[in-house]
């Protein structure tokens, strides 16, 4: 039996692999995500502690995944992972960064298994997908690589709040001429979702109209999916847009027409 232990300790360690970079250290685990890619994290001294990171690749797109933190299913799954590993996670440079903190050095050997085991879950939950319209997920992806392509780079953060301490988050956000424009996607494989959809961006702007002077916004764009005309002009939807178009300050524009964008963004 030990001689099988020893054989179970070599193997397994030969999985970990470590690289240096300048002053950190990247961990490549042999925890895996359903997008195919191992899970890596980062390793840094500051001060008397030790801070453990993703290096900012979930919100990168690294692992090729879409946290759509507005669906239930997901948003508990994200959520447990969160307060029982206690992840904590700040914005910076347009990317969001989860890490840990450890001053002991055997803590950090903890830190780096349980902030692995987070970025493989909340990878892994988010492309199992737990919302059945893949539909959905799949127009978010298409307007957020469009937004990412089609403006100079930092031009919009994504899954952004206004406030730290909002649970409020809007697809994107850019800031021109010192007045921050917000933008959320409307989409949905059926009329009712599709209506859902509408109206939560309806009540996410209205959020941020009441913030407006104090937060300096000055232009809230809804881009619609009009990919599929069976849902987007059913008489059920198309009730909803009219209604929201009527509102004073809300600005619906079609997906067909995402080129009319950038003079929305600077009129």
């Amino acid at each position: 039996m030990q001689g099988l232990l020893e054989s179970i300790k070599e193997t397994y360690n030969a999985l970990w692999h470590v690289k240096v970079l300048g002053d950190s250290l990247e961990i490549i685990t042999p925890m895996v995500t359903t997008s195919e890619a191992f899970v890596s994290v980062f390793v840094t001294k500051r001060g008397d502690e030790y801070v453990i990171t993703d290096g900012g690749w979930i919100s990168s797109g690294y692992y090729e995944c879409d946290m759509d933190l507005q669906g239930k299913a997901y948003q508990r799954l994200f959520q447990y992972y969160i307060e029982n590993y206690g992840i904590f996670q700040t914005i910076g440079h347009g990317r969001t960064l989860y890490y840990k903190k450890a001053k002991d050095r055997i803590l950090v050997v903890n830190a780096i298994f349980e902030l692995s085991h987070f970025i493989s879950a909340v990878v892994s939950g988010a492309n199992i997908q737990f919302q059945a319209d893949k539909k959905e997920i799949t127009f978010r992806r298409s307007v957020r690589n469009y937004l990412s392509l089609e403006f100079d780079e930092g031009t919009f953060r994504f899954g952004q709040k206004l406030t730290p301490n909002s649970s409020i988050e809007f697809g994107a956000m850019s800031n021109l001429g010192g007045y921050i424009q917000l933008v959320n996607v409307v989409t949905g494989s059926n009329t009712g979702y599709y209506r859902d959809s509408l109206c939560r961006s309806n009540m996410y702007f209205e959020y941020a109209r009441s913030m407006a002077e104090k937060c300096r916004i000055n232009k809230t764009i809804a881009i619609l999916d009009d990919t599929t005309p069976s849902v987007y002009n059913a008489p059920a939807v198309r009730e909803f847009i009219t209604f929201s178009q009527e509102r004073e300050g809300n600005i619906l524009l079609p997906w067909s027409k995402k080129s009319q964008l950038s003079d929305l963004l600077v009129a």
